[in-house]
């Protein structure tokens, strides 16, 4: 089986299996240079990556004015004062790289990834229920179907189209 690896990251290798999960470790900002700095977007490069392997993080902001325009679900006697929000959307454009083990070949495997948060201007809405709505996302991603069962990675069934088992199971 071929070994894969994070360019920016040596000890993250990740066997074939998947099994073995590197963990979350910050964004070191020393590592990055930015290439475009507008008002309300920023776009870093990665300068540990190696040539011919860019990682880019795209960080961009802006205003809502109105948050419950896509949340027909709400009813309307619920809506707060003021309609108004904010969206913060981040990008990770990164690459892998696997080596065949029988011809030492290595091969540059693309993956981008992103996460889109929009909320309500509202003192309520802290760090902490922001931080809670991401694990909440994150939870989504490895369903079970019962409270005691072993959690699933549902992502590359997704990208392989397969979402008949969550189907399945809801119905």
């Amino acid at each position: 089986m071929a070994t894969i690896s994070y360019n920016m990251d040596i000890h993250s290798e990740i066997t074939g299996n998947g099994l073995h999960k590197p963990q979350i470790t910050p964004m070191v900002l020393a590592d990055y240079h930015v290439i475009t700095d507008e008002p309300q977007r920023l776009v870093l490069t990665n300068k540990t990556s190696p040539l011919g392997l860019p990682e880019r993080v795209e960080i961009q902001f802006s205003e809502v004015k109105d948050v419950y325009s896509t949340r027909q679900d709400i009813d309307r006697p619920l809506y707060a004062a003021s309609r108004r929000g904010s969206k913060g959307y981040i990008k990770d454009t990164l690459t892998f790289t696997k080596t065949d083990p029988v011809t030492g070949n290595t091969i540059a495997l693309p993956v981008k990834v992103s996460l889109m948060i929009e909320t309500i201007n509202d003192a309520d809405i802290t760090g902490d229920l922001l931080e809670f709505a991401y694990k909440r996302l994150a939870a989504i991603m490895h369903p079970v179907a019962a409270a005691n069962e072993t959690p699933n990675y549902f992502i590359p069934l997704l990208l392989r189209g397969a979402i008949d088992p969550i189907r399945a199971y809801m119905r």
